[in-house]
């Protein structure tokens, strides 16, 4: 059992990951950038800048998701040291911060056609700024390993999980101007037309992840 648990027993996988998802990707992600940005239709009030909920929804959604298994690997490392969920933590952290930073990055820019200022500080906006600290806070204390500091990094990184839910939630328990659920709203919040790209494009930021993770996660147990 506990050669399962060893970084180098799962070399292979991550290799299959890697190209099964990239193949994945390669097919899928053409698809969903044209049906997207040229198939879909233009959004009635906001135009074509509307768009941007292709590339900024993703990234928020998974910038989140991927906390989430973070924290999860965190708690399993500090609760037993396992090496595997240090690496697989490491792994997927600098994705979730670009998705972090991609989200407020591209949320500015739609901010500033529809509320007219790149930036305010609004519920949502802030919580994901904290998040994106929290992000590099543990990037930080664990670029060198150490063990102190690596340790340190784990329990910021729980410490950070109880504002996941500040963010998905900050629209309803706040009155902010960023609008409120709309991809799994109970009623129809967005059109089919729209909502079947974003779901695709939602899959292929999963992909991305994917790739990426399992990319680092082969260089890191090679070292």
């Amino acid at each position: 059992m506990k050669k399962y648990l060893l970084p180098q027993s799962w070399l292979s996988f991550a290799y299959y990951v890697r190209s099964i998802c990239l193949g994945l990707l390669m097919a899928s992600l053409p698809i969903g950038i044209y049906w997207s940005f040229w198939l879909a239709p233009v959004d009635v009030t906001q135009g074509e800048i509307y768009r941007l909920i292709y590339v900024h929804v993703p990234a928020a959604f998974l910038s989140l998701g991927v906390y989430v298994v973070m924290s999860v690997l965190a708690f399993v490392f500090l609760t037993w040291r396992l090496k595997f969920c240090d690496l697989v933590c490491r792994s997927i952290a600098p994705t979730g911060w670009f998705l972090c930073a991609l989200a407020l990055i591209t949320g500015s820019v739609w901010g500033k056609s529809t509320w007219g200022t790149y930036w305010i500080w609004d519920a949502r906006l802030t919580s994901q700024l904290v998040l994106l600290i929290f992000y590099s806070i543990f990037y930080l204390l664990t670029k060198n390993q150490g063990r102190v500091s690596t340790v340190a990094g784990y329990v910021f990184l729980l410490l950070g999980l109880v504002d996941v839910p500040i963010i998905h939630y900050s629209v309803n328990w706040w009155n902010t101007l960023h609008q409120g659920t709309t991809v799994f709203a109970k009623h129809e919040a967005i059109h089919s037309t729209m909502w079947y790209p974003l779901m695709l494009m939602i899959l292929n930021f999963v992909l991305i992840v994917l790739v990426l993770g399992s990319s680092r996660f082969l260089r890191l147990v090679s070292k």
